[in-house]
């Protein structure tokens, strides 16, 4: 164990110097918005590192025969191929034709594993337990872009998923290897995170954000295959929890913003005052409760219990957060208050409903 947590941190150092050497090139000294240019995309060299990162860990690290779903080679260069085909499609800026190319994917990938392992222990078919997972996938991936309106919290939540691998792998959920893939990951993200956050030099675009959570896709596929998927799970928790905050306040209280990514929880406590700093730091304790979370689960005899538990503490550390410049109210008052606003919701949804029909 120990000399598995040395080698973590001996990769996550050299993704670290890497990232942020490389990246150093390609900072940004100005706050004037430059045109794009494609030699300048900062997320083409990160995902060239990524790619050296995961080769070098899938293809050098030795067999620790601790695997019970071998990862073929064909997997990790579909995985890694689809998540380019994604970008570039992004920069075409056809968004029919993206959603089409990353539901394609999405399903490529929950298939492109071998062997019969299920992700949800035989509670439904083989081809449904593959498509609810590519639909995961697909909802993970595509709401991944709604992370990245302020500094650092994409970012921090790359680094949970990466750390939250390798700590995994430590204790024994996963394999040593997904493991060693997450450590130089989480280094790669760090130099990234220290020139996005602290410095405010650089910026990946939205299909850069979506590219990145399709490669981390494959790698929370895998986990899940070993048996970890509730511990994977609990990992994508908070963008998980982004999506549902943004989902009722769009449908059910009928807040009325641009996008979607504006009605998140992070973006709605940023329209209240709070700074990107602040919100940041907030981030980055809500993904290390759920790294914990993450490795309680491996020692559940529930699978369900624990995931539904980090959705609770997600969504409630967020609403402390949102009501953090407001008087605290009664259990009687904010139960009125969620009970007419759900009916407020319920109503509106169904005057839209009437309009449409007419």
């Amino acid at each position: 164990m120990s000399l598995d947590f040395l080698y973590s941190v001996l990769l996550i150092c050299i993704g670290f110097v890497c990232s942020r050497l490389v990246l150093n090139f390609l900072k940004e000294e100005s706050d004037e918005v430059e045109q794009y240019a494609f030699y300048k995309d900062p997320w083409l060299y990160m995902y060239l590192m990524m790619v050296l990162c995961l080769s070098a860990v899938f293809f050098l690290v030795p067999n620790y025969n601790d695997v019970i779903v071998p990862l073929a080679t064909t997997s990790i260069w579909i995985w890694l191929s689809l998540a380019f085909v994604i970008y570039i499609v992004f920069l075409l800026e056809t968004d029919r034709l993206f959603l089409i190319v990353l539901a394609a994917s999405s399903l490529i990938l929950s298939f492109s594993f071998s062997g019969d392992a299920l992700v949800f222990g035989g509670i439904v078919p083989f081809w449904a337990d593959r498509l609810i997972v590519a639909l995961i996938i697909f909802l993970f991936t595509f709401s991944s872009q709604w992370l990245n309106d302020l500094p650092g919290i994409f970012a921090t939540q790359c680094l949970t998923i990466a750390l939250g691998l390798s700590i995994v792998a430590i204790i024994g959920g996963i394999p040593h290897v997904l493991g060693f893939a997450g450590a130089g990951l989480a280094g790669v993200w760090l130099g990234y995170f220290h020139l996005d956050w602290f410095l405010g030099k650089i910026k990946i675009n939205n299909g850069a954000c979506m590219a990145a959570s399709f490669i981390f896709s494959g790698l929370l596929l895998d986990g899940a295959l070993e048996m970890a998927a509730p511990s994977m799970l609990i990992l994508i928790m908070y963008p998980l929890t982004e999506i549902v905050w943004s989902f009722f306040r769009r449908y059910v209280f009928y807040v009325k913003r641009r996008n979607w990514s504006e009605n998140t929880a992070y973006m709605s406590i940023a329209y209240k005052g709070a700074s990107a700093e602040v919100l940041s730091m907030a981030v980055v304790k809500i993904g290390f409760v759920n790294v914990v979370l993450a490795c309680f689960q491996l020692f559940s005899v529930n699978g369900f219990s624990i995931p539904l538990f980090a959705f609770v503490v997600n969504l409630w550390l967020l609403g402390m957060l949102y009501n953090a410049d407001e008087k605290p109210k009664t259990f009687k008052e904010v139960n009125q208050d969620f009970v007419k606003n759900v009916k407020e919701g319920l109503k509106n949804i169904k005057q839209s409903v009437k309009k449409g029909k007419d």
